[in-house]
């Protein structure tokens, strides 16, 4: 991937979530390995706009209750996953509400 295309990528997601209307930033998890640009829908927006990134590691996005446990503690965030890591959120979810309302 080249610089021109992760600034546009970027620049789209921060449009398109319409970060501007959270002057105080969001906070965005990501919850796949750095090195896939996957990640890239929260690592750079996160970054660019002033939130928080967490860089959740596998144990907690593969296991449901520590997700759940570790969205409870730290509240609502904006990620992106791979069905691998969906499955894990979505049973969480059906125990305790800590997911955003939207896979």
């Amino acid at each position: 991937m080249r610089h021109r295309n992760l600034t546009n990528y970027a620049h789209f997601i921060t449009e398109r979530l319409e970060l501007a209307r959270f002057p105080e930033g969001l906070h965005f998890a990501t919850v796949s390995t750095i090195g896939a640009d996957l990640g890239n829908t929260c690592i750079f927006p996160a970054l660019i706009s002033g939130g928080c990134l967490h860089i959740i590691a596998y144990e907690d996005c593969t296991d449901a209750q520590r997700f759940a446990r570790y969205a409870q503690r730290y509240g609502s965030m904006c990620s992106r996953s791979c069905p691998r890591t969906c499955r894990p959120c979505s049973a969480a979810r059906r125990r305790a509400s800590c997911c955003p309302e939207s896979i």
